[in-house]
């Protein structure tokens, strides 16, 4: 079924709406297994982050007269429990945290990156400058704040294995 640059734009914010709830899931329960308290701290400080891009996306679906999707909401948060368990039942939860968290971000720049072009396509120049100068700015900010933790992630990963090193 063909639809409209206009209607795409509105598809792609309830999938990236989906995208800030299963990170929201995974950010909270991240926070409180990460291990070292440089990682927490950092964890809720995209905990933060994340809410308000849940709250801009939702506000742009509301301009454009369009809802969440509730079976991709449901998804996206039941796959943020699923990924934030399976790291913290690894020898290595911070490292795993860490990891996921690094890819994640850069996922999110893409998804934000591809929904400002398409907003300037749709000539939503609102969502577009949003999406572009705040969320992907901060998604860019998030994902080198994450790089920074590499070796504090290692070393409480090798420590929490009981790895001499």
């Amino acid at each position: 079924m063909a639809t409209s640059v206009d209607q795409q734009l509105s598809i792609y914010l309830t999938d990236v709406h989906a995208i800030e709830l299963q990170a929201l899931e995974q950010v909270k329960r991240a926070r409180k297994v990460a291990g070292d308290p440089e990682l927490e701290a950092a964890f809720a400080e995209h905990m933060r982050e994340t809410e308000r891009h849940r709250t801009y996306v939702e506000d742009r679906m509301m301009a454009r007269s369009w809802a969440p999707v509730p079976q991709k909401d449901l998804t996206g948060k039941v796959s943020g429990v699923g990924m934030a368990l399976f790291a913290r039942f690894q020898p290595d939860t911070p490292g795993k945290l860490v990891v996921h968290a690094y890819a994640y971000e850069r996922m999110e720049m893409a998804a934000y990156d591809l929904l400002g072009r398409l907003a300037d396509r749709a000539g939503d120049d609102e969502t577009a400058v949003l999406m572009t100068d705040e969320v992907l700015f901060d998604e860019r900010a998030a994902a080198g704040r994450v790089q920074s933790l590499f070796d504090q992630a290692l070393e409480a990963s090798l420590q929490e294995a009981g790895v001499k090193a």
